[in-house]
Protein backbone atom coordinates (compact mmCIF):
# COMPACT_ATOMS: atom_id res chain seq x y z
CA UNK A 1 0.00 0.00 0.00
CA UNK A 2 1.01 3.53 -0.87
CA UNK A 3 0.21 6.64 1.64
CA UNK A 4 -3.37 7.15 2.00
CA UNK A 5 -4.13 3.37 1.68
CA UNK A 6 -4.65 3.68 -1.95
CA UNK A 7 -2.97 0.55 -3.48
CA UNK A 8 -0.29 0.65 -6.79
CA UNK A 9 -2.12 0.67 -9.96
CA UNK A 10 -0.79 -2.94 -10.89
CA UNK A 11 -1.30 -4.12 -7.54
CA UNK A 12 -5.17 -2.83 -7.95
CA UNK A 13 -5.29 -4.66 -11.22
CA UNK A 14 -3.92 -7.42 -9.64
CA UNK A 15 -6.36 -7.68 -6.57
CA UNK A 16 -9.09 -7.39 -8.50
CA UNK A 17 -8.71 -10.50 -10.53
CA UNK A 18 -7.18 -12.79 -7.17
CA UNK A 19 -10.89 -11.23 -5.82
CA UNK A 20 -12.78 -12.42 -9.00
CA UNK A 21 -10.96 -15.91 -9.27
CA UNK A 22 -11.55 -16.49 -5.51
CA UNK A 23 -15.54 -15.71 -6.12
CA UNK A 24 -15.08 -17.87 -9.22
CA UNK A 25 -13.86 -20.35 -7.66
CA UNK A 26 -17.06 -21.65 -5.08
CA UNK A 27 -19.46 -18.77 -5.33
CA UNK A 28 -21.46 -20.18 -3.30
CA UNK A 29 -19.55 -19.38 0.16
CA UNK A 30 -20.51 -16.11 -0.48
CA UNK A 31 -23.06 -13.93 0.48
CA UNK A 32 -24.32 -11.13 -1.13
CA UNK A 33 -25.68 -7.81 0.28
CA UNK A 34 -29.10 -9.12 0.76
CA UNK A 35 -28.40 -12.09 2.33
CA UNK A 36 -28.22 -14.39 -0.81
CA UNK A 37 -26.05 -17.03 -1.60
CA UNK A 38 -24.48 -16.44 -4.77
CA UNK A 39 -25.20 -19.51 -7.29
CA UNK A 40 -23.02 -21.81 -8.00
CA UNK A 41 -23.65 -20.73 -12.21
CA UNK A 42 -22.38 -17.67 -11.48
CA UNK A 43 -20.72 -15.51 -14.65
CA UNK A 44 -16.94 -13.87 -15.00
CA UNK A 45 -19.59 -10.43 -15.15
CA UNK A 46 -21.32 -11.24 -12.04
CA UNK A 47 -18.68 -12.00 -10.40
CA UNK A 48 -17.00 -8.92 -11.04
CA UNK A 49 -20.38 -7.22 -10.13
CA UNK A 50 -20.18 -8.67 -6.78
CA UNK A 51 -16.37 -8.04 -5.96
CA UNK A 52 -16.97 -4.32 -6.83
CA UNK A 53 -20.23 -3.56 -4.78
CA UNK A 54 -18.72 -5.28 -1.99
CA UNK A 55 -15.44 -3.95 -2.47
CA UNK A 56 -16.63 0.15 -3.54
CA UNK A 57 -12.79 1.62 -2.94
CA UNK A 58 -11.23 -1.33 -4.46
CA UNK A 59 -13.54 -0.30 -7.63
CA UNK A 60 -12.66 3.11 -7.97
CA UNK A 61 -9.04 2.38 -7.86
CA UNK A 62 -9.73 0.20 -10.54
CA UNK A 63 -11.23 2.35 -12.61
CA UNK A 64 -8.76 5.13 -12.28
CA UNK A 65 -6.31 2.60 -12.57
CA UNK A 66 -8.12 2.51 -16.09
CA UNK A 67 -8.43 5.76 -16.88
CA UNK A 68 -4.70 6.06 -16.11
CA UNK A 69 -3.81 3.29 -18.70
CA UNK A 70 -5.96 4.48 -21.41
CA UNK A 71 -4.48 7.95 -21.17
CA UNK A 72 -0.91 6.77 -21.10
CA UNK A 73 -1.64 5.10 -24.47
CA UNK A 74 -3.34 7.80 -26.37
CA UNK A 75 -0.31 9.78 -24.56
CA UNK A 76 2.15 7.57 -26.45
CA UNK A 77 -0.08 7.10 -29.99
CA UNK A 78 0.24 10.96 -29.92
CA UNK A 79 3.78 11.26 -29.83
CA UNK A 80 4.58 7.94 -32.06
CA UNK A 81 2.34 10.54 -34.45
CA UNK A 82 4.25 13.61 -34.36
CA UNK A 83 7.23 11.17 -34.78
CA UNK A 84 6.18 9.66 -38.09
CA UNK A 85 5.21 13.47 -39.36
CA UNK A 86 8.84 14.58 -38.33
CA UNK A 87 10.22 11.34 -40.35
CA UNK A 88 8.12 11.75 -43.13
CA UNK A 89 9.20 15.76 -43.07
CA UNK A 90 12.62 14.85 -42.81
CA UNK A 91 12.32 12.72 -46.13
CA UNK A 92 10.97 15.28 -47.85
CA UNK A 93 13.47 17.52 -46.85
CA UNK A 94 16.27 15.28 -47.84
CA UNK A 95 14.14 14.58 -51.46
CA UNK A 96 14.40 18.07 -51.83
CA UNK A 97 18.17 19.03 -51.07
CA UNK A 98 19.29 15.74 -53.30
CA UNK A 99 16.13 15.34 -56.18
CA UNK A 100 18.15 11.92 -57.32
CA UNK A 101 17.39 10.34 -53.92
CA UNK A 102 14.48 7.61 -53.69
CA UNK A 103 12.17 8.07 -50.99
CA UNK A 104 13.23 4.74 -49.92
CA UNK A 105 17.07 6.21 -50.09
CA UNK A 106 16.01 8.88 -48.10
CA UNK A 107 14.60 7.49 -45.32
CA UNK A 108 17.44 5.58 -44.79
CA UNK A 109 19.33 8.16 -44.33
CA UNK A 110 17.10 9.88 -41.74
CA UNK A 111 16.90 6.54 -39.66
CA UNK A 112 20.80 6.60 -39.64
CA UNK A 113 20.64 10.37 -38.79
CA UNK A 114 17.59 10.45 -36.18
CA UNK A 115 17.90 6.75 -34.07
CA UNK A 116 16.01 8.32 -31.58
CA UNK A 117 13.09 9.89 -33.55
CA UNK A 118 12.98 6.39 -34.89
CA UNK A 119 12.66 4.45 -31.88
CA UNK A 120 10.31 6.79 -30.80
CA UNK A 121 7.59 5.95 -33.91
CA UNK A 122 8.08 2.60 -33.31
CA UNK A 123 7.62 2.93 -29.62
CA UNK A 124 10.72 1.19 -27.97
CA UNK A 125 11.90 4.82 -26.46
Amino acid sequence: MERGGQMKTKDTAKEVQRKIKEVLRDPTQFIDRHGKRLPKDLSYSEATTFVFKENPNLEKSYREFLNSDRLKGEEEEKRRLEAGKEIIRLVKEEMRLDPNLSFSQALTLVQKEHKDLILEYLNLK
